[in-house]
C-alpha cells in the first residue's frame, strides 16, 4: 500500500507541473525629461503558455505635468499580472488593495496594437495619408569589443544606433531622431541557453496572441513600449518608426542574452507653423501639457540634454520546476467590477 501510495503521490505531483520553467528579477529605470522618472522592480515566474508577474512602480513627477502623469499612466504602487495564454486572458492585481480584474487578451491586443473602436462605418473609410517625410533612416549595430562582469554574467558591448530626420510637408517644420542604446549580452549557454528557450516558447505564444511582429527581446532593447508612451504624451505626434526587415538584420549581430541595457532618446524640430492643442480627456491634458512642455525654448545646456532615457537590468535568472498554484491569483484576493 506504501509504494502504491507513493506512486500516486509522484504521478499527483507530474500533472501539477506545468514544465521547466524560468524566474527572474529585473530592474527597469526610465526617464521623461519635463516629466519625471518611473522605476521599476519585477519578479516574473515564466512557463511555456503562462507568466506572472511582481512588479513594485515608482513614479516622481516633475511639475504639474509629472503630477497628472502619475494619476493615469504611470502609477506608483505594487502590482501583479498573471497571463493565462490556454484560458486567453489577463489577471491583473493591485496587491496593496488585494484586488484584481480580468482582461481577455482580445481587449489588451486593441491596446498594445492600437486597434480602432470606431463604429463600422467609419472603419471602411480610407486611412489618411501621413504629413511627414522621412528624409534620411538610418539603424546600425556595432560590436565595441569591450568585455565586463555584469551580475556574476560575463558580457559584452553592443551599440545600437536609430537615426531618423523627417521634414512634416504640411506645416513645413524638420525634425531629427535619435536613438542611442548600449547593450551588455552574456553567452547563450549553459543555464542561460535553457532559460532563453523557455521564455521564447512563451513570449512567442503571447506575441502571436497579441499580434505584434516585432519580438518582445527587440521591443526592450529598443525602448518601443517607452517610445510609444512617449508619443501619446506628446499629444498628437507619432512615435518614431523602425524599417523592420532592416533592424532584424541587424539585432542579428547582437550574440546573447541582454544583461543590461541603457538608451538615451534625443529629438529636435525647428521651423513650421506651431499647431499644439490640447485635446479633450485626461491623455490629451497631458498630452497637450507635455508638448509646450517639450516645444520650451531650452535653456543653455538642455538643448543636449535628452528627451528620455532608460535602463534595463537582468539581476537573477534561474531555472525552476513551475505548477498550476504558481500562476493563480492568490487566496483573500477580491474580483473588481
Amino acid at each position: 500500500m506504501k509504494k502504491i501510495a507513493a506512486v500516486l503521490v509522484f504521478l499527483f505531483s507530474l500533472s501539477c507541473v506545468l514544465s521547466a520553467g524560468v524566474i527572474k528579477k529585473t530592474k527597469s529605470e526610465i526617464s521623461f525629461k519635463g516629466f519625471g522618472k518611473f522605476s521599476v522592480l519585477s519578479e516574473q515566474k515564466i512557463a511555456a503558455d503562462r507568466s506572472f508577474s511582481q512588479t513594485k512602480n515608482d513614479f516622481k513627477g516633475q511639475g504639474i505635468v509629472g503630477g497628472l502623469a502619475a494619476k493615469t499612466i504611470l502609477r506608483s504602487g505594487d502590482f501583479g499580472e498573471i497571463v493565462d495564454l490556454p484560458s486567453r486572458v489577463v489577471y491583473q492585481l493591485d496587491n496593496k488593495k488585494k484586488e484584481y480584474t480580468v482582461l481577455p487578451i482580445e481587449k489588451l491586443k486593441e491596446k498594445e496594437t492600437g486597434a480602432e473602436t470606431a463604429e463600422p462605418e467609419e472603419k471602411e473609410s480610407q486611412p489618411q495619408e501621413s504629413d511627414i517625410r522621412i528624409i534620411r533612416s538610418e539603424f546600425k549595430v556595432d560590436a565595441t569589443g569591450e568585455e565586463k562582469l555584469i551580475n556574476q554574467f560575463n558580457c559584452k558591448k553592443y551599440l545600437i544606433t536609430w537615426l531618423t530626420e523627417w521634414e512634416n510637408v504640411r506645416t513645413r517644420a524638420k525634425g531629427r531622431d535619435l536613438l542611442s542604446t548600449e547593450v551588455w549580452t552574456t553567452p547563450s549557454s549553459g543555464l542561460i541557453q535553457q532559460a532563453q528557450e523557455e521564455e521564447a516558447k512563451f513570449t512567442n505564444e503571447y506575441m502571436k496572441a497579441l499580434g505584434i511582429e516585432l519580438r518582445a527581446r527587440e521591443k526592450e532593447i529598443l525602448g518601443q513600449t517607452w517610445l510609444n508612451l512617449l508619443s501619446q504624451l506628446k499629444q498628437g505626434e507619432e512615435a518614431p518608426r523602425l524599417e523592420v526587415k532592416n533592424v532584424v538584420m541587424e539585432m542579428k549581430k547582437i550574440e546573447g542574452y541582454p544583461v543590461l541595457t541603457s538608451g538615451q532618446y534625443f529629438s529636435s524640430e525647428e521651423g513650421g507653423e506651431d499647431e499644439s492643442k490640447p485635446t479633450g480627456g485626461t491623455r490629451g491634458l497631458v498630452g497637450g501639457l507635455a508638448k509646450s512642455v517639450l516645444k520650451k525654448k531650452p535653456k543653455e545646456g538642455e538643448d543636449k540634454e535628452p528627451a528620455m532615457t532608460y535602463y534595463f537590468e537582468l539581476l537573477e535568472i534561474n531555472l525552476a520546476s513551475l505548477a498550476e498554484p504558481d500562476f493563480q491569483v492568490p487566496a483573500g484576493y477580491k474580483k473588481k467590477g
